[in-house]
């Protein structure tokens, strides 16, 4: 049962720093923030991020956190981004032709 506690914890955080991410990314392109209920709702990550513990869950955030770093025009900093998406999933590596530019 504390296990399952754990899961439920780590999933919340993992979504709500992807949340956070997102919503300042949407806000430094001058999009709409409603947007990020796509991205709350969608079923694949309620199923990923709060019962099954995946790395993937963990992966969101940091994209997330690349995304603003692209957004806001930090490109060391989505350099690292892209190097803890890179060590949590290895075919997010696929990514860096986008980094290089």
């Amino acid at each position: 049962m504390a296990f399952v506690a754990v899961e439920v914890v780590y999933g919340l955080v993992a979504d709500s720093l992807a949340i956070f991410f997102l919503v300042l990314a949407l806000r430094r392109l001058s999009l709409p923030v409603g947007w990020v209920i796509v991205y709350a709702w969608c079923p694949v990550l309620l199923k990923e991020a709060y019962c099954s513990l995946s790395v993937d869950a963990f992966v969101l955030p940091a994209l997330a956190f690349l995304v603003w770093c692209f957004a806001s025009g930090r490109r060391l900093l989505a350099g690292s981004a892209l190097a803890l998406c890179g060590g949590l999933r290895f075919a997010l590596l696929a990514l860096l032709p986008v980094c290089a530019r």
